[in-house]
């Protein structure tokens, strides 16, 4: 049961980041470090889909004795919230773009602390779950 709820989860996240890089429009010329910002989405939402998953009360139809419906509505939320979260645009000016640099590096640092909180909180809520049903 873990590892098909990990897969579900798997190939929703892939294809909600799929779905995330192609509505956001990101290119390797937009700014660097583009597959790292990737990357972090991509395990957040894998996280977060499988925690929300295991914890919302199973509904619809079974894959292998696995409900996938609270696995893709959970997705489908996360997306939502990433989409609304990313900046709308790039700097139109130098002076806006200097701006925007400068804070971005001031809000680096808290924005890794959050990362990995929130990772942490979705791994102790998957553990929390399958501890309580054993």
């Amino acid at each position: 049961m873990l590892f098909f709820e990990f897969l579900i989860s798997f190939i929703i996240a892939l294809i909600a980041a799929g779905i995330l890089v192609t509505v956001v429009g990101w290119r390797r010329s937009d700014q660097e470090g583009v597959a790292g910002t990737i990357i972090f989405l991509f395990l957040i939402l894998l996280f977060g889909i499988w925690a929300g998953g295991v914890w919302i009360t199973p509904f619809g139809s079974q894959i292998s004795g696995i409900y996938w419906a609270p696995f893709v509505i959970i997705g489908f939320l996360l997306v939502l919230v990433l989409v609304a979260i990313i900046p709308p645009r790039r700097p139109r000016s130098r002076e806006e773009a200097i701006e925007q640099a400068k804070a971005e590096k001031s809000s680096a640092a808290i924005f890794g602390a959050f990362f990995w909180i929130l990772i942490l909180a979705f791994i102790v809520l998957i553990i929390v779950r399958y501890v309580w049903y054993l």
